[in-house]
C-alpha cells in the first residue's frame, strides 16, 4: 500500500515539473524583452530589470539636473527619477504625442522610470540570434547597447543605464 501511494507521489510530481523541451530550450538560449517604442524606433529591456510599466499623471521638475532628467514622478508614495532617452541618446523627437508611460527598471535598490512612447509588450529574444551593435551606433546609444535583436530591435543594457544615470542625478548643470 505505501509503494503505491509513493508512485502516486512521485507521478503526480513528475507531472507538475515536467515542461516541453521548446519551453525549456527557450529559457536556456533565451531571455524575455519588454520591447518599446522610442520615436518610432522599437527598443526592449530584459525582463530581469524591469518591475513594471506605469502610467504618470505630472512628475516635478527637479533644479540642476542633466536636460535627459525630467524630475521624480510619484510611484505609489515612491518618488522615482524620470529619465527620457530621447534626449539621453540624442534621437529626434517625434510626432508622437508626449508620453506619460514609464517603465520603471530596478537593480542593487536603484530604480529609474525610463519614458517610452508606446509599449509594444513581451518577446521571448534567441541569445544566438542577438547580433553586436552596428557601426553607425556610435556614441551614447552605442556604449549603452547589448545588441540587436530580431525585427532591428536595439536591446539596451538597463544595468548601464542605471548607474550611470544614478550618477547623474546627482551632477551638477552650470
Amino acid at each position: 500500500m505505501k509503494e503505491k501511494n509513493e508512485k502516486e507521489i512521485l507521478k503526480i510530481r513528475a507531472q507538475f515539473y515536467a515542461k516541453p523541451v521548446e519551453e525549456t530550450e527557450k529559457k536556456i538560449n533565451g531571455f524575455e524583452v519588454l520591447q518599446f517604442l522610442l520615436a518610432k524606433e522599437k527598443y526592449a529591456f530584459d525582463i530581469e530589470l524591469v518591475r513594471e510599466v506605469y502610467s504618470f499623471a505630472d512628475y516635478s521638475p527637479i533644479p540642476c539636473c542633466p536636460p535627459h532628467v525630467l524630475g521624480v514622478a510619484n510611484v505609489r508614495g515612491q518618488m522615482i527619477p524620470l529619465v527620457d532617452l530621447k534626449r539621453f541618446f540624442d534621437i529626434p523627437q517625434s510626432d508622437l504625442p508626449a508620453s506619460k508611460q514609464a517603465i520603471i527598471i530596478s537593480l542593487n535598490g536603484i530604480e529609474l522610470g525610463i519614458l517610452a512612447d508606446e509599449i509594444v509588450g513581451l518577446q521571448c529574444m534567441d541569445s544566438k540570434k542577438i547580433q553586436p551593435g552596428l557601426p553607425t551606433l556610435t556614441g551614447m546609444r552605442g556604449d549603452f547597447l547589448t545588441g540587436i535583436g530580431e525585427d532591428q530591435v536595439v536591446i539596451l543594457d538597463g544595468r548601464k543605464i542605471l548607474m550611470n544615470n544614478s550618477k547623474a542625478l546627482y551632477e551638477q548643470q552650470i
